[in-house]
């Protein structure tokens, strides 16, 4: 919601390919979500109506609200000071969640090992989405730890059962 009011660029599509159930871009689904946006930027000088427009389209795309969130939310739309967490292509240099990277790309990605253990589908899918942001380099930081050690143990089996090596692609 918030990089739709503040990323110019930022479309209803995009929007909806946020969305996490997937295969649900219909016309109708689109023109819908379209019009809640625009009652959302038209309501953006006034907090009661913003948060009502803002519920109704939670509400239409199934999510439950919270008033603190939707006072957050107007808040980083309202104040500019927020407004350099959405505007990245800026900076030479930034650190960002891989939630908020999702759909971006960078020439250099650095990540930690310890973050991804590799031993569930959750854990392999939040890497994949961290490491595929890199357009040029990765790499991936690995400290002497208990889940640094699982990331390195589990990427050998990954490896292992894809019949490649990972001494092909990682320098240790």
């Amino acid at each position: 919601m918030a990089k739709y009011l503040i990323i110019e660029k930022y479309s209803t599509y995009d929007v909806i390919s946020e969305i996490p159930v997937e295969g649900n871009e219909s016309r109708k689904t689109v023109s819908t979500v379209k019009r809640l946006l625009k009652r959302i930027e038209e309501t953006i000088d006034d907090e009661q109506s913003f948060g009502s427009c803002v519920t109704a389209l939670a509400e239409y795309l199934g999510y439950d609200t919270r008033p603190d969130h939707i006072n957050k939310l107007f808040k980083t739309i309202s104040d500019t000071s927020f407004h350099v967490a959405f505007e990245a292509d800026k900076y030479k240099h930034i650190a960002i969640t891989f939630h908020s990277s999702k759909g971006l790309e960078f020439e250099q990605v650095i990540v930690f090992a310890e973050d991804y253990r590799l031993s569930d589908m959750s854990s392999i899918y939040n890497h994949y989405v961290a490491v595929t942001r890199a357009k040029s380099k990765l790499i991936i930081v690995k400290l002497n730890n208990y889940n640094a050690n699982c990331f390195q143990n589990n990427l050998q089996k990954i490896f292992s059962e894809s019949g490649h090596n990972i001494e092909d692609v990682v320098l240790f």
